[in-house]
């Protein structure tokens, strides 16, 4: 990997060329401010997924549509129903029949948090997803949500842009640019494809192996390595 320049995708509105900057210190994007903002409704739908054996998708419904099945859940305390259904979600998973007093648990859990989320921030729960095992079982590589995202070739950052903008058409005014490093901290490369490997219907197991596939450095067989930078640095021009 070369030492002196990287490349790196982003928004000319958010980020400034020609100004020197330390990945650590640099202000936090509104991706990541978004998922440590939320990380103490994430700790509690992680636990329950995690516990539960549902998919994804029903363990963040479980505490985003609280207010739809609230009242549902009332009636089912008051005649001592020793079950509650959850929302079916998709063909993959039978109706989730969950103890009763653990939804009531959950809900409460919920509110006291001080924290409340939307279904639309539920897409927030990757990062935090794979810091959690980080932290747990690689805690001295570097954290997502502490460093500067790169690609070691000018091929790699077209490749993710052109991704980037399939996805979501307003990354259009999005631009590929040179990072040129004025100092090395520390710099690792992973392949972000492994984050692709976990769709919003996957169980516990499925992430935790694809998580950890991730951090401990293998590749995918259509791998997009990317580079987790920390250090100086200076966006330049192509």
């Amino acid at each position: 990997m070369s030492e002196k320049q990287l490349y790196r995708v982003i928004n000319p509105i958010e980020e400034r060329i020609g100004e020197e900057v330390d990945a650590i210190s640099r202000p936090l994007s509104p991706r990541i401010y978004k998922t440590l903002e939320l990380r103490p409704v994430f700790d509690l739908i992680l636990d329950f997924w995690r516990k539960e054996g549902v998919q994804l998708a029903t363990a963040v419904q479980a505490i985003v549509l609280l207010p739809s099945y609230f009242e549902r859940l009332n009636i089912a305390l008051e005649q001592n129903n020793e079950f509650f259904e959850l929302r079916y979600v998709n063909s993959k998973e039978s109706k989730p029949l969950i103890e009763t007093e653990k939804i009531r648990n959950l809900a409460i859990q919920y509110l006291q948090c001080g924290v409340k989320m939307n279904m639309d921030e539920g897409c927030y729960i990757w990062e935090y997803l794979w810091e959690v095992v980080r932290q747990a079982k690689y805690p001295n590589c570097i954290s997502r949500c502490n460093c500067l995202f790169a690609f070691e070739s000018k091929g790699d950052a077209e490749k993710y842009l052109k991704e980037r903008i399939k996805e979501n058409p307003s990354h259009a005014i999005d631009k590929i640019c040179h990072v040129e490093i004025t100092h090395i901290k520390k710099q690792e490369v992973y392949d972000m494809r492994w984050l692709d490997e976990i769709e919003i219907f996957a169980k516990y197991d499925e992430y935790i192996k694809a998580a950890d596939n991730y951090w401990s450095g293998k590749m995918t067989k259509n791998p997009l390595k990317e580079v987790l930078f920390q250090g100086t640095y200076c966006l330049r021009n192509i």
